[in-house]
């Protein structure tokens, strides 16, 4: 759930909603070259092999700035190659291939058209800074994020006001109304409603002072109508903090998700986690668990989650209510320009057999533009997602991504 692309990760930095100032036209994106493989260890409806080959491409087009303001609009296109295209015998996802759309050709639209910049506010404003952010557009909260494993990253139809009344705190709010790309299910192109009646609603305050070395954020999503005319809140927040000594740094985290239905059966939940990482030099490695608690069964949102534990494939949503997971981790930089990662993840539910994950990581920068990334993921999961005593499957996936970024 968290093969996050370098070019992504680098977009995505910083969550201010402005850009730096230019007067002049701006075209950029990536060309995203695809292998995907997925072999279960098993016959019939709960194993199908799915291999996809894929060539696609992000290009944004981005106006000029006209009274503070900037337009954006990114196409998101993806052509399979060759046939590879396994979608007809893919049953274990629905019919739904990795790299392709959900009928397993190619796709091609929109993804990303909004204007977004800085409201001019008077001296001494309460207020502080104000920025405006309308339309489709790749936001990173949270419950709703990229998640971009595929060659569309999610985005979403939004309309958000960020606000820095002090130093180090930024106010967001706003509303969610839809969302398109990998994780959306149905044709990846097509925008569909977040939830079945107003979309979700969004308040966050994040505060981060690297004087001390502390950063912390609180959100709040209402979900109006998300099933069965039920209305669900997510009230979720972290913290970590971060010493440096030398060449060693160490960062200790928090956080706790409280999940709660409030026009029907009243059920609720809880996650809570911590996560320690340590880095020496170019090693780090890391050990981190989550608690589920509850009636509510916890889930990753839009994207792939906000869980200390989440991995390439699961997270402890996986394994539903009452449950708990713990992860171990580390990668190393072998060279300037090649990395590798590895990490080991255990689900134990109350009730049910344990399910293991074990990922594998390789990074190589080519060039400045070019990166080369490798991922292998081994873990097993139930047959019936549903149940956590069913019997459980064994699947072995592995991926090869190739970005080049304009």
């Amino acid at each position: 759930m968290k093969k996050l692309s370098l070019v992504l990760a680098t977009l995505l930095a910083s969550q201010t909603l402005s850009a730096e100032d230019t007067n002049s036209w701006e075209l950029n994106g990536n060309l995203r070259a695809s292998y995907f493989s997925d072999t279960p260890d098993a016959d019939g409806d709960a194993g199908d092999e799915m291999h996809d080959l894929a060539v696609g491409a992000t290009i944004s087009l981005t106006t000029p700035e006209v009274s503070g303001f900037k337009a954006k609009a990114t196409l998101f296109t993806s052509q399979p190659l060759f046939g590879q295209s396994t979608y007809k015998d893919n049953k274990t996802n629905g019919g739904s291939a990795w790299l392709a759309d959900s009928d397993g050709g190619s796709f091609s639209y929109i993804g990303e058209a909004y204007i977004s910049g800085q409201v001019p506010t008077p001296e001494n404003c309460v207020l502080g800074q104000v920025f405006l952010s309308l339309g489709k557009q790749t936001i990173n909260t949270p419950f709703a994020n990229p998640d971009d494993i595929g060659m569309a990253r999610n985005t979403f139809e939004a309309y958000l006001v960020q606000a820095k009344p002090i130093d180090g705190v930024t106010v967001t709010a706003g509303r969610v109304l839809s969302w398109a790309g990998h994780d959306s299910g149905g044709e990846k192109g097509e925008f569909k409603d977040l939830t079945g009646g107003d979309g979700v609603s969004v308040f966050a305050i994040n505060y981060a002072n690297s004087d001390l070395g502390v950063a912390a954020q609180v959100w709040n999503y209402h979900l109006d109508d998300l099933y069965s005319n039920t209305d669900v809140n997510i009230a979720y927040g972290d913290a970590t903090y971060t010493y440096t000594q030398d060449d060693m740094t160490v960062a200790v985290s928090g956080q706790y998700a409280q999940f709660t239905e409030l026009n029907k059966n009243e059920n609720d939940g809880t996650v809570t986690g911590g996560k320690v990482a340590v880095t020496y030099g170019p090693a780090n490695i890391y050990a981190a668990m989550n608690m589920a608690d509850g009636d509510f069964a916890p889930i990753n949102g839009f994207g792939g989650g906000p869980f200390f534990t989440s991995s390439d494939v699961m997270t402890i949503a996986s394994v539903l209510n009452d449950s708990s997971a713990m992860k171990i981790g580390g990668g190393y930089q072998v060279l300037d320009n090649l990395s590798v990662s590895a990490g080991f993840l255990t689900l134990s539910p109350d009730e049910g057999d344990d399910l293991n994950e074990l990922d594998l990581g390789a990074s190589l920068n080519v060039s400045d533009n070019l990166n080369v990334s490798l991922y292998f993921e081994s873990w097993n999961q139930y047959s019936n997602s549903s149940n956590t005593n069913s019997e459980t499957v064994d699947w072995m996936e592995y991926s090869i991504f190739a970005n080049y970024s304009f």
